[in-house]
């Protein structure tokens, strides 16, 4: 070969230094065949962070969890964690 000393063999290509190639063959012919879903999924992301309104509602509306001091109090006396606060539930 033309780039490599002649006065040394050349350098043998273990099978563990073609997995890495491989896996990324594999992954860029997956990608080209099954791009639908991926697309798909890369959309949706993209319209995520174009308007997080429904991440920001969801994050809003969940209640906090009280810290871990009052937390053991409430273990220790048998308090209810969280008041009704009316809603009816199942």
């Amino acid at each position: 070969m033309p780039w490599t000393p002649r006065d040394r063999p050349a350098a043998q290509l273990k099978v563990l230094e073609c997995l890495p190639i491989g896996l990324l063959l594999t992954l860029c012919l997956l990608i080209s065949f099954r791009a639908e879903p991926l697309a798909r999924y890369l959309q949706a992301a993209a319209s995520e962070l174009k308007d997080p309104h429904g991440y920001v509602q969801a994050v809003q509306g969940v209640r906090p969890l009280p810290p871990p001091s009052v937390t053991r109090r409430i273990l220790r006396q048998g308090i209810p964690l969280l008041k009704d606060d009316g809603e009816d539930t199942p």
